[in-house]
């Protein structure tokens, strides 16, 4: 899944509770939930590779969808009046797992990392299964739309 539906959940999360923990706790378990739906993942192959020359263009992708998912918290802190602080905890936890999967990448002899992103691609399990593009991008749509609609 991008980043984007992570983020906004995340943020929707922290939005709704005072708890840090219970914010950091619910957030990384929205990420694994999330990632068990039908969803679209923009290729970040030159990274995977660990040809970090060739990376230019996976690394913007990564950082729009970054820079999206953060017009959208700006969005949740108008709407909510939450704290920045919380909403970006929210958020980060949220992604959290993406990220441990990226330096898994670059660092693929730490044993952590390697064991978190085997598990974290077992999660993506429906992925097998072909669904038709205009359902998996709906799915990430809704996502970013229900946690819109959480916070009200």
């Amino acid at each position: 899944m991008i980043l984007i539906p992570h983020l906004v959940i995340g943020a929707a999360i922290a939005a709704k509770f005072n708890s840090f923990p219970l914010i950091i706790i619910l957030a990384i378990l929205s990420h694994y939930l999330l990632d068990t739906l039908p969803h679209v993942d923009y290729s970040i192959v030159n990274i995977k590779k660990g040809e970090w020359g060739k990376s230019r263009e996976d690394i913007l992708k990564i950082l729009i969808d970054i820079a999206i998912g953060v017009i959208f918290i700006s969005i949740i802190q108008s709407l909510t009046h939450a704290s920045p602080i919380k909403l970006a905890v929210g958020a980060f936890f949220g992604a959290l797992p993406d990220l441990l999967t990226l330096l898994s990448f670059k660092f693929r002899r730490s044993k952590i990392l390697i064991a978190h992103s085997s598990f974290h691609s077992k999660i993506h399990f429906l992925e097998e299964k072909k669904y038709p593009l205009y359902l998996r991008i709906s799915t990430q749509a809704f996502v970013v739309l229900l946690g819109f609609l959480a916070i009200i």
